[in-house]
């Protein structure tokens, strides 16, 4: 069955409202919704059985779309300055609209390009900076700047898929930064009690995602916790993102300071050792300066596959498991939760593992990465469409609650 006005496929028959565009849906088989057929977004065979199978594990019914286009279709239009003030001061008592008011359909984010582009901009003149003036004092700035740019922007693509639009920017902020940095804390702790991790083998591997999710879970947790109002689904993705965002964020800039010491000592010890004594703190720069670079680049190129994804769907988990009930610190161990909380432990295990470097490279980025970061984002998207067709589904029937009773 299928939207007479979108196309959109109609998968629920108990369905009253077209989940994209909010159209009456009419009984299955009348010719209006027959005649419309939805266009396929994947011709992938089993792509629809693998979407309908991660959407089971959230409650819902059949195979979903997952919208892509949508992602970027308003990327490349016109937007001006009071549609980016309206994005940045929602989430407050006064800007937060009703729970009736919710727009449910699927919204077409674009704010998060505009933020991408302007920490790569500034991140290009940071680096122009010190080539063409040799000057190390920016060197920290490329590092954390360039650690920050594509998880801030992921970020706030889930910001602006928040359609409740309840969290406001700033508590966007506070929780990237005080969650990541909690849950840096809380990481660190289970590593020091918890023997075997590692990366390289399987179960060494295994266990360092299942410590680093558990890590960033529990503080996404208490950052739930402290939401006013009703949860929604969409709402977790936020912030289980954040803490994510900050996790990635502060984990990177760190690899690229130890990464850039090594490369600067390496080219020091060699300077030293080989008569160019008179050169040796500017090679150290240099040679700081090439390994921080590699690692920063490679880090933030794979990072949108990475924790801001794993602890956004960990996130969901929370909600989805909380079932609308108050939040309740058992939810950890609810059978909901840890259906898909398996999820992110299992692919941030992978990825810690040899599996993913064993498969060929595409522009020195090996294919294994690149398989896991569609895999995480695939049942994001999911994820995301079942967030959404939750608020469709009660903004509608606040809709037909408010219908006078025939007869009155």
């Amino acid at each position: 069955m299928y939207c007479a006005k979108c196309g959109q496929e109609i998968t629920d028959s108990s369905q009253k409202f077209c989940f994209k565009c909010g159209t009456p849906v009419g009984e299955a088989g009348t010719p209006d919704n027959t005649q419309i057929k939805a266009k396929p977004v994947s011709k992938v065979k089993g792509m629809d059985a693998l979407t309908s199978r991660i959407n089971s594990l959230a409650g819902g019914q059949g195979a979903v779309a997952l919208h892509l286009k949508d992602l970027y279709t308003d990327v490349f239009k016109h937007h001006g300055q009071e549609e980016s003030e309206s994005l940045f001061i929602c989430g407050t008592s006064t800007t937060t609209p009703k729970e009736e008011d919710i727009l449910a359909e699927w919204p077409k984010p674009w704010l998060y390009s505009r933020v991408g582009l302007v920490l790569i901009i500034a991140f290009a003149i940071l680096v122009f900076i010190y080539k063409h003036f040799s000057n190390p004092n920016v060197l920290p700035d490329i590092l954390f700047i360039g650690s920050l740019a594509i998880p801030m922007t992921v970020l706030v693509l889930f910001f602006e898929m928040n359609v409740p639009r309840n969290i406001s920017f700033i508590n966007l902020i506070k929780m990237f930064l005080l969650g990541g940095a909690a849950s840096l804390v809380t990481t660190l702790f289970l590593f020091d009690n918890i023997d075997g991790s590692g990366t390289g083998d399987i179960l060494p591997s295994m266990l360092t995602g299942l410590i680093e999710e558990t890590g960033k879970v529990l503080i996404a947790a208490y950052l739930i916790s402290k939401m006013k109002g009703k949860k929604w689904l969409l709402n977790g993705i936020v912030a289980g993102g954040a803490v994510g965002a900050g996790f990635a964020v502060f984990e990177s800039a760190g690899y690229a300071l130890r990464n850039g010491i090594y490369g600067g000592i390496n080219t020091y010890e060699y300077c030293m050792t080989n008569g160019y004594a008179d050169i040796a703190v500017s090679e150290f720069f240099r040679g700081f300066y090439s390994r921080m670079m590699t690692n920063t680049v490679m880090r933030g190129f794979l990072s949108p596959g990475g924790h801001v994804a794993w602890t956004a769907v960990a996130g969901f988990a929370l909600v989805y498991a909380l079932e609308g009930r108050d939040f309740s610190w058992d939810v950890l161990i609810h059978g909901k939760f840890l259906k898909i909380f398996w999820i992110p432990v299992v692919l941030h295990g992978l990825w810690d593992s040899f599996i993913p470097s064993k498969l060929p490279a595409i522009l020195n980025v090996p294919l294994g990465y690149i398989v896991l970061m569609i895999a995480i984002w695939i049942v994001l998207l999911v994820f995301i469409d079942r967030g959404l067709k939750e608020i469709n589904e009660f903004v509608q029937s606040k809709a037909i609650e408010a219908q006078p009773i025939e007869g009155e």
